[in-house]
């Protein structure tokens, strides 16, 4: 199995912002009145955490690239998502999908674009 780069890892970052904008246009009450949107929400939290995860051991530096990111908080909501599920407050899942996912968004975007601007 071939590992994947960090254009690759960018590419997941992006996908999930994209997953999470496709949520959010369902309106903030019809989130929190549907579990199956909320548990959405929570793999989406995931993937975005997991793929932070593996591009902070792939290259620390590309991460740093994104300083107004809170980086240990992205990586740390994964592990509630996926292990301590039973304390995951709705009301600020969808703050993350709604207000710091789009932020997540634009910088992953930024990065993209200066790396493409290198090669």
């Amino acid at each position: 199995m071939s590992r994947r780069s960090i254009d690759d890892r960018l590419a997941d970052l992006l996908e999930a912002t994209s997953l999470a904008a496709t949520l959010v246009q369902r309106g903030r009450e019809t989130f929190l009145d549907d579990q199956l949107l909320q548990l959405s929400a929570e793999a989406i939290a995931g993937r975005i955490g997991d793929a932070a995860a593996k591009l902070e051991h792939l290259d620390p530096t590309v991460l740093a690239a994104m300083p107004e990111i809170p980086w240990p908080k992205v990586k740390g909501l994964r592990i509630v998502v996926d292990h301590a599920y039973h304390r995951v407050n709705v009301q600020s899942l969808w703050e993350t999908m709604s207000v710091s996912v789009p932020e997540l968004r634009q910088a992953v975007e930024r990065v993209i674009l200066e790396r493409q601007g290198r090669s």
